[in-house]
């Protein structure tokens, strides 16, 4: 539709030229030299220019059909832009939509577009992809040492009433708020998993939010601005300190203060 007027404009200024070259012989013999048939002519002219622009407007928009590519490999929604431009410039493909909680690729695209091309652009930018939806996934995360004290009690964004039902009496107790696609969720895991590896009196408990609008996120999230979220615990259970965003110094701060 955007192209529309530009098109109509052309088509006027052809049609007015050609009009112009009907000698006065012409349009007498048409009967066109009086003030109705000069109308006619408006007619003609406006006619010609709604069909012109229907046709444009016919031109300028296919139909689409959604074609969903699962996604595997990806260790975090910021990989997105890696393979997203080149899909997007694939002929036949009006847009291209990232899921991140399903890992999915949706592609609006004309009913002859060839998948291929799409999953090729996305192995070439070193993911994986297959035809249809439920098999996305991202990367597994780190893997902690044995014995740690780490649990993960939340994988749906359910709430929790009450985090206090989460504490580890006389440890310190980090309540991790988390999701797959957060990049610096897997950061803060690292850094767990070696302060972890030397201590015996901390614990994690990490809980999955799914995204910002799960009753979890809602619940404990609505003022604070980014993920990673850890709220730390002392081991008398007061609260030490609620950390949002990658701030692994400060959360070693916490610990420290809560093992006081």
């Amino acid at each position: 539709m955007r192209d529309r007027p530009l098109w109509i404009g052309r088509d006027r200024a052809r049609i007015t030229r050609h009009a112009s070259r009907i000698t006065t012989e012409e349009r007498k013999a048409l009967g066109l030299d009086t003030l109705g048939g000069r109308a006619h002519v408006r007619r003609v002219r406006i006619l010609a220019l709604l069909s012109v622009g229907l046709a444009a407007g016919g031109c300028a928009h296919f139909h689409t059909q959604p074609i969903v590519l699962s996604l595997q490999g990806l260790d975090c929604a910021e990989c997105a832009p890696d393979f997203l431009p080149s899909v997007e410039r694939q002929a036949g493909v009006r847009r291209a939509r990232f899921d991140r909680v399903r890992v999915e690729l949706t592609i609006d695209a004309a009913a002859d577009f060839d998948e291929a091309a799409a999953i090729a652009a996305i192995e070439k930018a070193g993911f994986h992809a297959t035809p249809g939806k439920g098999h996305g996934s991202y990367l597994e995360g780190v893997k902690y040492p044995d014995g740690a004290d780490v649990k993960i009690l939340v994988t749906d964004g359910a709430d929790v009433p009450e985090l206090a039902s989460l504490l580890v009496p006389t440890k310190v107790t980090v309540i991790d708020f988390f999701a797959p696609w957060c990049g610096p969720c897997r950061e803060v895991d690292n850094h767990l998993a070696m302060v972890l590896a030397g201590r015996t009196d901390l614990a994690v408990r990490k809980l999955d939010v799914v995204d910002w609008d799960s009753p979890l996120a809602r619940h404990y999230m609505a003022k604070l601005p980014a993920l990673p979220v850890q709220i730390v615990f002392a081991r008398d259970g007061h609260k030490v300190a609620t950390l949002s965003g990658l701030d692994l110094a400060a959360l070693d701060r916490a610990i420290a203060d809560g093992s006081r």
